[in-house]
C-alpha cells in the first residue's frame, strides 16, 4: 500500500446509468450484456445524421422534490440522485443552476460538506481524477469522508451538432443497441450517453469506528498529460501507460497483482488501439491474465460521468470476482489482439489467489488528460 498515512476505502456506491436507476440495477444489466442504446424521438434529432444515444434510466421528477428540480439543470439532478444514494440520506437545499460547478455544490449542500467541494474539469476523465482528488483529500488528513463521482446529461442538439461534425459518434442509426463496440474490427465512433456515478470515500480508521461495510480499498491513483493534441490521445499510449504505472506504485501494488482492467474504450479506431498497447506495456509478460472489459459498449460515452460509474462497476466487479462482458465485440481487431490484451466477450471470472488483487480503471480525455485508479478488494 501507499506510504501515505491515511489508508481509504470504499463504503458507499451510487449510479444512475442508461443501464439503470441505481447499482444493482446497473451492475445486473451489464452482467447481461444489455446494452442502454436507443434512437432519440425527439424532433430536433430527425435531421442530424447521428440518431442514437444512452439515455439515463431515471425520471428525476420522481426523485427530487419540484422546488429543487427546477432550479437545477438534469445533469445536476443526476449527480444529486446518485450522490444520494451513495450516502444514503435525503434533504433539500437550492443553489443557482448553470454554474459549472452547480452538482458538487449541491451534492455538498445537501451533505453539508465542509472540508471542500470541488470540481474537477478534465474532460472525459473529469469523474476519475474527482475521485483521486477525493483521495488526497482523505490521505492529507483535510477530510474523514468524501463523496467523489462524475455527472454528464449532454444528450442535446448543440452536442450532436459538435460530435457529429468531427465525425466522432457512430452513425448505426437503424441498430442502435449494437451501435457502441469497443475494441471490434467494425467501430466506427462512440454513442453518446447519460448518467452519473458516486462513491463515498473513507478514512479506514474512520470507517472501523463507526462499523461500516468497506466494499473495496480505492488504492492508488495516477495522472499523467499526453502533450499531442486537444483532442487526439498519443498514438503510442505512453501517457496512459505513465497514468497506469503511477496508479499501481502508488497503490504500492505491481502488475501481476491486477485481475481487471475497466478500459476507457470509447469505440473509437485509434483510442482504443492505443489504449490496448498502453495497458499491455504497462502491465507486461503477465497481461493476458488480465481481463479487459469495455463496459462503454452498453452504457455509451457518458463523458465527464465515465470514469464514475466505470469505477462503480470495477469495484462490483472485485466484490463479485467477476468482469462485465464487453458486447458486440463481434470480429475484434487484429491489432488490438496482437497486444495480448484479454477482453471479456461475457462474463468472466477473476482470478483470486493469496495475495492481493487489484484492478484498474482508465480514464482519457480531451486535451490529453490520463488518470488511473487502482482498487483493491476489501
Amino acid at each position: 500500500m501507499s506510504n501515505c498515512a491515511e489508508r481509504v476505502v470504499v463504503t458507499g456506491l451510487g449510479a444512475v446509468t442508461p443501464l439503470g436507476e441505481d447499482v444493482s440495477s446497473t451492475w445486473a444489466a451489464m452482467l447481461a450484456g444489455k446494452s442502454g442504446v436507443c434512437q432519440l424521438s425527439e424532433s430536433w434529432a430527425d435531421e442530424l445524421p447521428v440518431r442514437i444515444a444512452a439515455r439515463a434510466r431515471a425520471d428525476p421528477a420522481a426523485m427530487i422534490p419540484s422546488h429543487q428540480l427546477r432550479r437545477m439543470d438534469r445533469s445536476e439532478q443526476l449527480a444529486l440522485i446518485a450522490a444520494r444514494q451513495a450516502w444514503r440520506r435525503l434533504s433539500a437545499f437550492t443553489v443557482p443552476m448553470f454554474i459549472p460547478n452547480g452538482a458538487a455544490a449541491w451534492i455538498g449542500i445537501e451533505l453539508g460538506a465542509r472540508a471542500g467541494v470541488h470540481t474537477a474539469v478534465s474532460a472525459c476523465a473529469s469523474g476519475a481524477e474527482a475521485i483521486g482528488y477525493g483521495m488526497h483529500m482523505i490521505r492529507s488528513g483535510r477530510a474523514d469522508v468524501v463523496v467523489a463521482g462524475g455527472a454528464e446529461a449532454a444528450i442535446l442538439p448543440l452536442t450532436f451538432a459538435m460530435f457529429a461534425v468531427m465525425r466522432a459518434l457512430s452513425r448505426r442509426n437503424d441498430d442502435p443497441e449494437r451501435a457502441s463496440r469497443p475494441f471490434d474490427k467494425a467501430r466506427d465512433g462512440f454513442v453518446l450517453g447519460e448518467g452519473a456515478g458516486a462513491i463515498v470515500l473513507e478514512s479506514a480508521e474512520h470507517a472501523a469506528r463507526r462499523g461500516a461495510d468497506v466494499r473495496a480499498v480505492a488504492a492508488g491513483v495516477g495522472y499523467s498529460a499526453d502533450a499531442f493534441d486537444v483532442v487526439k490521445g498519443a498514438p503510442d499510449g505512453a501517457g496512459s501507460v505513465t497514468a497506469i504505472r503511477q496508479a499501481l506504485a502508488d497503490a504500492g501494488m505491481a502488475p501481476e497483482h491486477v485481475v481487471h482492467v475497466n478500459a476507457h474504450a470509447t469505440s473509437t479506431l485509434a483510442g482504443d488501439a492505443a489504449e490496448a498497447m498502453a495497458i499491455s506495456r504497462a502491465i507486461g509478460s503477465t497481461v493476458s491474465g488480465v481481463i479487459v472489459s469495455a463496459t462503454k459498449s452498453m452504457t455509451g460515452h457518458l463523458l465527464g460521468g465515465s470514469g464514475a460509474i466505470e469505477s462503480v462497476a470495477t469495484i462490483c466487479a472485485l466484490r463479485d470476482s467477476v468482469a462485465p462482458p464487453t458486447v458486440n465485440l463481434d470480429d475484434p481487431d487484429d491489432e488490438i489482439i496482437a497486444t495480448g490484451i484479454n477482453i471479456a466477450a461475457e462474463p468472466r471470472e477473476l482470478r483470486t489467489g493469496p495475495g492481493p488483487t487489484a484492478a484498474l480503471s482508465n480514464s482519457f480525455g480531451f486535451g490529453g488528460h490520463n488518470v488511473t485508479l487502482a482498487f483493491m478488494a476489501a
